[in-house]
């Protein structure tokens, strides 16, 4: 008996390790694939389908790793109190308001099947095992060659070439502009859209830079320099920020005291040149409002994109503030274009206000403060440091955006969230 549970544990383990592997490597092209196959007369349905399959078979290991040892595989600390929290909060909500069937099925898949992953990533996991010994290039990889098509996307690829493999205004617009502009095509690569491409660069970016400077490895620290190209050609203003703020502190917390001075002080001084010389332009440089603003000044008004995104945060906010406990799963956000009426906040946080209350709200931030102070103190990790730097610069992305809402991002962040917390074998 005690051997069969040896070997339920050890393969059950073997189905984690390589199926948490298999998810961040292949989720970057999860949506190209989900459309190009699809073109070729594949049910996209049933292709996109793959990565719940893939939490389905994980959980099932995971369940029969905690039957086979007897014991829960993650402790019982603030973060994963909090999210257990969560969970309970989210259901309870959604059992009482009781919304669109159709559209709590997609809240559960946006919502919490990204906290299960977490969950599943925390059993222990050899420190040689392959997904560990190699995590730094199953993250490193994707993100460059994701920033490479964006790359060669933006000047050698035209939305034409898209179209005949599947990319329309059905699936994914091939020509995706910025608003007021016909002059700057944005990038999004692999990815479902700029700001999708934009957000999960942010992670690669971060690993780039932490590990680079930590193992004193050029190769590594100049393949950021590809990743910021990716995020640029996005013209993503909320990535920008993201990126801006990823690299300022993957790369001051991992440099020496002295280095560290030299950086702010350098860093200082250049983000009041840019502040100075985006000031005296943006009133009068057309170009410069089609790239930050979205659009253009004209009469002292913005018009462009972001006066719906305003009032869209407006009417949100006023619907929070009339039901503060929630709509329930699938009420807002992607997952709401399956209800009657979909509710799209262009917030993350607000988002999870309008699902599951101020209460939901609340445990997801403390979730996120316990899980940052657990990296910050770990800050001579370079794994630590660099899911930081990610989980600031992507939780800033989320007040512009509903960025946690994109199954890319959320899946690969909480998965690794995991495994920072997994313990060695």
């Amino acid at each position: 008996m005690k051997n069969i549970s040896k070997t339920t544990a050890n393969i059950s383990q073997q189905i984690i390790i390589y199926g948490l592997g298999i998810l961040i490597l292949l989720m970057p092209f999860h949506a190209f694939f989900s459309i190009y196959l699809g073109s070729l007369g594949f049910d996209r349905v049933i292709v996109q389908s793959w990565k719940e399959v893939l939490a389905l078979v994980l959980s099932f290991a995971w369940l029969a790793y905690q039957l086979a040892k007897k014991k829960l595989a993650f402790k019982a600390d603030a973060v994963n109190i909090f999210f257990i929290s969560i969970v309970f909060v989210s259901i309870l909500v959604t059992l009482f308001v009781r919304p669109n069937s159709e559209a709590v099925l997609f809240g559960v898949k946006t919502n919490l099947v990204a906290i299960a992953i977490f969950f599943i990533a925390q059993i222990p996991i050899p420190s040689k095992s392959f997904l560990k010994k190699n995590l730094l290039w199953i993250i490193l990889v994707p993100g460059l060659i994701v920033s490479l098509l964006a790359v060669i996307q933006s000047f050698l690829i035209p939305p034409s070439l898209l179209e005949q493999i599947g990319y329309n205004v059905n699936t994914i617009n091939p020509r995706q502009i910025i608003d007021g502009s016909i002059d700057f095509l944005r990038s999004f690569s692999t990815l479902g859209g700029p700001n999708q491409l934009g957000a999960y660069l942010l992670l690669p970016l971060a690993f780039s830079l932490a590990y680079g400077i930590k193992r004193r490895s050029w190769p590594i620290l100049c393949s950021s320099i590809l990743i910021l190209a990716g995020i640029t050609l996005s013209f993503s203003r909320s990535a920008w920020i993201g990126a801006i703020i990823t690299f300022g502190l993957a790369v001051f917390i991992s440099l020496e005291i002295k280095q560290k001075i030299i950086f702010a002080l350098f860093s200082t001084v250049l983000l009041l040149l840019a502040v100075v010389g985006i000031g005296t332009q943006i009133n009068t440089n057309v170009r410069l409002q089609n790239v930050l603003l979205h659009g253009r000044v004209f009469e002292n008004r913005i018009e462009g994109s972001d006066s719906a995104r305003l009032e869209s945060i407006s009417n949100t906010t006023k619907e929070i503030i009339k039901r503060p406990f929630g709509h329930g799963l699938g009420s807002a956000g992607p997952a709401s274009f399956k209800a009657a009426k979909p509710i799209i906040p262009e917030n993350w946080f607000l988002q999870i206000s309008y699902e599951i209350g101020i209460v939901g709200l609340l445990l997801y931030i403390l979730a996120f403060a316990a899980l940052l102070g657990d990296f910050i103190r770990d800050r001579k990790n370079p794994l630590a440091v660099s899911l930081f730097s990610a989980t600031i610069g992507i939780l800033v992305i989320n007040i512009f955006l509903q960025g946690l809402g994109d199954s890319t991002l959320v899946l690969i962040t909480f998965a690794l969230y995991g495994l920072y917390k997994s313990r060695n074998q």
